[in-house]
């Protein structure tokens, strides 16, 4: 029981939310294993662990480099995750004002394309 909280709490899961989930989930979590949802202090552990390997397999630097070349590589991996991204709150946050006006612009071209095959 102790080496289980011992390896949350060098994850950076705070003591409360252990003792608010309990033994079970946090032996689930401390296994790898997704007891009961995600909770956000998890999110934030899971995201800073695949943060690291990530930037080992491809380098941080080369991947903001080439953001064309990452966002194919996602899109083969799962032809949702591009979409999945723009709608996590985590990327809407990080996005400045500039992609969001393009996000914009884009949805209204969308819009007008599909507003010209119904009229069509």
């Amino acid at each position: 029981m102790r080496g289980v909280f011992d390896r949350l709490q060098a994850k950076s899961i705070p003591h409360e939310t252990l003792i608010d989930r309990g033994w079970d989930w946090s032996r689930a979590l401390d296994q790898g294993k997704d007891k009961g949802g995600v909770h956000p202090d998890m999110i934030e552990v899971q995201a800073q662990e695949w943060a690291k390997k990530l930037g080992r397999a491809l380098g941080g630097q080369r991947m903001a480099e080439s953001p064309e070349v990452l966002a194919r590589a996602l899109q083969i991996i799962s032809p949702a995750l591009p979409s999945g991204l723009i709608q996590a709150g985590a990327f809407w946050e990080a996005l400045n004002s500039d992609g969001r006006a393009l996000l914009a612009e884009f949805d209204e071209e969308q819009e007008l394309e599909e507003s010209e095959i119904v009229n069509f």
